[in-house]
């Protein structure tokens, strides 16, 4: 049941922020690169942890 909802979650966080990244105009070019890419993966790494730590309790 957690693994489900940890997978929705983290779908719904990589489409929020890619909605998010059109709603402000901001362009793919080497900032998004060097910036956005690494936030998107850092919440990802966040949500996964945040909910392991869930499953094992």
């Amino acid at each position: 049941m957690w693994t489900l909802v940890k997978y929705i979650t983290i779908i719904i966080w990589v489409v929020l922020f890619s909605y998010l990244r059109e709603a402000f105009g901001v362009s793919k070019n080497i900032y998004y690169i060097i910036i956005g890419f690494p936030l998107l993966l850092g919440g990802v790494l966040l949500l996964d942890y945040l909910f392991e730590k869930k499953i094992k309790t």
